[in-house]
């Protein structure tokens, strides 16, 4: 589930940069419309999808270390 969660937000994360690449092209309409606070929000909740997964991969792993 982890790395399912880790893998969404890279796919998300890459989502954001592709969409913002391609907006660079009309920057004048693509910054009066918010784009780059959208742009940031995309990269803020990708970030925290694969902290998320990150978390629960090494909660995971340190459980089966530990035995319990």
């Amino acid at each position: 589930m982890g790395g399912f969660a880790t893998l969404v937000g890279v796919a998300w994360l890459l989502g954001a940069v592709n969409t913002r690449r391609r907006r660079a092209e009309i920057g004048p309409t693509y910054a009066a419309t918010g784009g780059p606070v959208y742009t940031a929000v995309q990269l803020g909740c990708a970030g925290v999808l694969m902290l998320i997964g990150l978390g629960i991969i090494v909660t995971v792993g340190l459980k089966a270390l530990l035995g319990g």
